[in-house]
């Protein structure tokens, strides 16, 4: 069991009635992950990052990126050390405070935050969105509902956390953690995004994980717009919401 995991089951009943931006502020506000260095948590570490940042700028390249959007952005901590030489950064993060403190301390002229839910709100343009270990701790209704916003909106790519030949994927509460293969249906059927119309795992080899769960994200081609598996869930948590 993860520390997310483990913590979350410890405040579960405390986060149960808050929505989605209250339970993510309150996680964020109480450092409910228990991480000393980064209220984002473990996998926002700087050891948990240096293969993401060490990889992420040449798969931006080779994207022919000239906008990233990166949600949830958290506290900035790994992304500052990242070189995005030639980009412009829109970070955005449904947490109101996270946003406010980013802006003051890192907005110039290349670089923005903004308040976003990535269920609902309307997504700036970008070359790419970067999703890095936002999905794992939403539940499934929520996932659906990133993919249909993502479907609405005018980006190229999507790079996001998926952890290749999970034998299955299950729901969970928002704010809980578990490994997701999005290869793979939402209770083990058809993908979540499907291969012929993602398209593509990007170039380079396939995601790597680390023991602190730190991974390559995979790169999802959007020239055509992702299909949703709707099947009926698996859950895991009677407080899941899918």
């Amino acid at each position: 069991m993860t520390v997310a995991e483990r913590r979350f089951a410890e405040r579960a009943k405390e986060l149960k009635d808050l929505g989605l931006q209250e339970r993510f502020a309150r996680i964020y506000t109480t450092n409910l992950w228990s991480d000393p260095e980064t209220r984002s948590g473990v996998g926002s570490r700087l050891d948990s990052t240096k293969v993401v940042r060490a990889k992420l700028p040449e798969a931006l390249r080779q994207l022919k990126a000239r906008v990233m959007l990166d949600v949830p952005c958290g506290d900035f901590g790994w992304m500052q050390h990242t070189d995005l030489t030639g980009i412009k950064y829109i970070g955005g993060d449904i947490v109101p405070s996270i946003v406010e403190q980013n802006q003051r301390r890192y907005a110039n002229e290349s670089r923005h935050f903004m308040q976003l839910d990535l269920t609902r709100d309307s997504l700036p343009d970008a070359d790419v969105l970067l999703c890095r270990d936002c999905l794992v701790h939403l539940s499934y209704a929520n996932i659906r509902a990133v993919f249909a916003n993502i479907a609405r909106s005018n980006l190229g790519h999507v790079l996001m956390t998926s952890f290749p030949g999970r034998r299955d994927n299950y729901d969970v509460a928002d704010g809980d953690w578990r490994a997701l293969d999005f290869a793979r249906g939402m209770c083990g059927g058809r993908g979540i995004v499907r291969r012929q119309i993602a398209r593509r795992l990007a170039r380079g080899s396939p995601p790597r994980h680390d023991q602190e769960r730190s991974l390559d994200p995979s790169i999802w081609g959007l020239a055509n717009r992702p299909r949703i598996d709707v099947s009926r869930p698996k859950h895991r948590s009677s407080d899941s919401q899918g």
